[in-house]
This record gives C-alpha cells, structure tokens and sequence, in this order.
C-alpha cells in the first residue's frame, strides 16, 4: 500500500505553472507579449480561437530574473491568451513537469515536490480506479468515464481542443454538456492532456494499460473515498489471510501475493471440541443425578444401559438353564 500527496501536481495547480511557464517564456522573447490584448500568448492548451485573461499570481522575490526585467510586471499580473487547440503540442509541453521542477522561479518554503516519484508498480496484477478529476476530466465533457484507453481518449481530447471555441460554446448552449460548467469547458483541453501525462510520464503506466477505470465517488454501487476507500472495495470478498511470518521481506509478500494460513481452520476445530469436552465435563461434574434424569438425552442413555443389562440376564438365564424333557 503506498499512499502519498504530490504537491504542486493537481490539475489546477499544474494549470497554474503552466500559465506562469508560458508567460515568463513569451515575456523573455518579447517585454510585450501577454501583457496587451493585441500581444496575445498563442497556447496549446486552449481550445482553437478562445480568447481569455486571467491574473496570474507572480512572486516576483522569488523569480529568476533580471531587475529591469521584473520592473515591467506585477505582483498580480494580467495576462492575455489565444488557443491554438494542439492537443499534441500541449502534451509534449506538459510531460516534463512530472521530472522537473518549475523554471525561472525559485522556492524557500512551502515548496512543491520536485518531481512524481512513486515506487514501483505490478501492472500485470494490479486494478486502478480513478476518481475526482480524473472523472470529471474523462466524463464531463468527453462522456468516456469508464475503462480508460489512452488512444481512444487521446483522439476524443485531440477533437475537442481542435474544435473552434465559438462552435464548442454554441454546442454548450444548446445543452451538449449537460454536466460540465464554463470552467470546465475552459480548461477540458489543458486537463485532458495533462492527466494523460501524469499518468504515463509520472506514474508511468503504460500506453496499453486495460485495468485503469474512471470512476465518481462510487464503484458497484459502494461509496469510495480515495485510497482507503479503493483498498476496502478491493479486500471486501478476501478471506483471512496472513500478511507473511516474520523475515519475509514486503517485495517478497508482493511477488508472490499473501500467504495462505491453514492453521487457522485447525485452531478453530480445536477450540470448539475443547470447549465441547469441557462442556460435558462441568455438566456431568456440578449437576445432580436427578437433574440429568429430566434431561432428555441423559434419560436416552439410562434406558439404553437398562435395556442392556436386561438382554445380558436374558442370555445369562438361557445359556445357564436346563430343560428336563421325561
């Protein structure tokens, strides 16, 4: 069981450093670009034609670049996008953030994790389940939550960035996207890709991988929460099993899965016959004779033994008796 947080690598922060990488890259090359509407930054990640403006958040103490440089930006800075919907491009940008540290900025505390860095996987024997953006990233919009198939996914993610924004707005309009709100749709094209590249760069699954599932909070109808929720799910149907004896190493316990305990079953028959025995004893030791006389299965017994010792006189008697015949 391996169970950690990756700071700095949601979707919405990575969205974030995205934002943040693509303007101080653009800004280097050219003072104007993003800071006016008529210097847009052409991005990738937007969906083809979307225009928009957000505030980016510059800690400018902490940014690696020249004083002139900063004396042009703000704190807060706004900034101004066009989308060029390469969906492709967006992914080749993305999938280095899962190895490297962000650029241009540099961190003193409250730093997020350097890279995606996870112990390795047993794909061949191991289920997935993907939950909350993972869901809304595949469901949403694309309707594809369910089995992920990253090159089904790949062209369904590859139609939508490359679809103008003015046709994909109409379409959400006209009620298309029942589940999905503005927001998303704004940010569908950066999201698809990057769960794509936290999946197979960052956690390194593979491009073939068939037993990874979307899923809402809930999987057969059973309420999951994350991982505890996903190890509960996984183990409800397991019998008891031993983890292991001691001086077995965990990668052993992983390569050949738990080990069975027969003893188990032969500890419980044992218990149950003792206590059985130690049943009739106390019984036949604290209870008085007349007592077991009323009990039913004690009388069964006293009329056996009579009927025996009246069947051992009878053949007595026959066996000791002559007949004179005269």
């Amino acid at each position: 069981m391996f169970v950690t947080t990756f700071l700095g690598f949601g979707a919405n922060q990575a969205l974030a450093r995205h934002n943040r990488q693509i303007f101080i890259e653009s800004y280097l090359g050219d003072q104007k670009m993003g800071i006016e509407s008529k210097y847009r930054i052409k991005d990738p990640c937007r969906p083809v034609g979307m225009k928009d403006n957000i505030t980016l958040d510059l800690d400018l103490e902490s940014l690696d670049m020249g004083v002139d440089l900063k004396k042009g930006l703000s704190e807060n800075q706004i900034v101004f996008y066009y989308g060029t919907g390469d969906w492709e491009g967006c992914y080749s940008r993305l999938k280095n953030f899962t190895k490297d540290k962000e650029n241009h900025f540099s961190c003193k505390r409250n730093c997020p994790d350097p890279e995606i860095n996870v112990p390795p996987i047993q794909f061949d024997n191991s289920e997935f389940y993907g939950f909350s953006e993972f869901w809304y990233t595949m469901e949403d919009v694309l309707g594809m939550g369910g089995q992920y198939m990253y090159y089904k996914y790949r062209t369904a993610s590859k139609d939508f960035c490359s679809t103008r924004w003015l046709t994909t707005w109409a379409r959400f309009k006209q009620g298309i996207y029942p589940n999905s709100d503005a927001e998303r749709l704004q940010t569908q094209c950066f999201k698809s890709a990057w769960v794509s590249a936290a999946l197979h760069q960052g956690f390194s699954f593979p491009h073939h991988y068939g037993h990874l599932s979307a899923a809402p909070n809930t999987v057969h109808g059973e309420v999951v929460h994350w991982t505890l929720g996903a190890l509960l799910y996984r183990t409800r149907y397991l019998p008891l099993r031993s983890m292991g004896v001691e001086g077995v190493h965990s990668r052993h316990v992983l390569e050949r899965g738990y080990l069975y305990s027969p003893y188990i079953v032969w500890l419980c028959l044992f218990a149950v016959s003792s206590f059985i025995i130690l049943y009739v004893y106390r019984l036949r030791r604290y209870m008085k004779p007349s007592t077991l006389r009323n009990v039913q299965s004690w009388n069964m017994f006293n009329n056996q033994e009579e009927d025996n010792l009246i069947r051992k006189e009878q053949d007595y008697l026959y066996s000791h008796t002559q007949v004179l015949v005269g």
